[in-house]
């Protein structure tokens, strides 16, 4: 199964799950925090964002054979399960195999600190989560291109991902 994140103009870049099975890191980055076993992904609107992007969970939309695009709803009933293999994000569907983030260049380097879910990989462009309306009628999750300077459409929120335990 692959998740795809459409992409926001340039400024933001394309993110996608895809289904695998990841040899698990020895190394974790400085700063963490230990999440629930498995835990729910919420939003924390930040930086006086668009507050109506506040406290949706990530689950996914389906879009084709194979395909999903991540979205947000207000409630758990449809959200995804996630938790941290090493350091892969990833989520289980019920389905054979779990779902990973898959930024397009690098699918490890996820970890949690006080400011919700990061990705150690800010030399290739990550500076935090947005939030869009965007294509199917529910909020869309991006990750925030950090190489330029941008102002959000006011479609827009930066968020943290706090995880919430199932």
């Amino acid at each position: 199964m692959h998740f795809s994140f459409l992409a926001l103009a340039s400024s933001l870049s394309l993110l996608s799950l895809v289904s695998a099975v990841p040899q698990p890191q020895a190394t974790t980055p400085p700063s963490t925090v230990t999440p629930p076993d498995r835990y729910y992904l919420k939003t924390k609107v930040i930086d006086g964002g668009d507050k109506t992007k506040d406290g949706f969970y990530v689950t996914s939309y389906h879009t084709g054979a194979g395909l999903d695009d991540a979205v947000l709803e207000v409630t758990t009933e449809h959200a995804a399960k996630g938790f941290l293999n090493a350091t892969y994000q990833q989520f289980d569907f019920n389905t054979r195999d779990p779902v990973s983030i898959n930024t397009g260049q690098q699918t490890v380097g996820f970890y949690f600190n006080e400011t919700g879910l990061q990705w150690d990989y800010a030399e290739d462009g990550f500076a935090g989560w947005i939030v869009c309306d965007w294509w199917h009628g529910l909020p869309q999750l991006f990750w925030k291109y950090n190489f330029y300077e941008y102002l959000l459409p006011c479609s827009c929120a930066q968020v943290e991902l706090h995880p919430v335990a199932v």
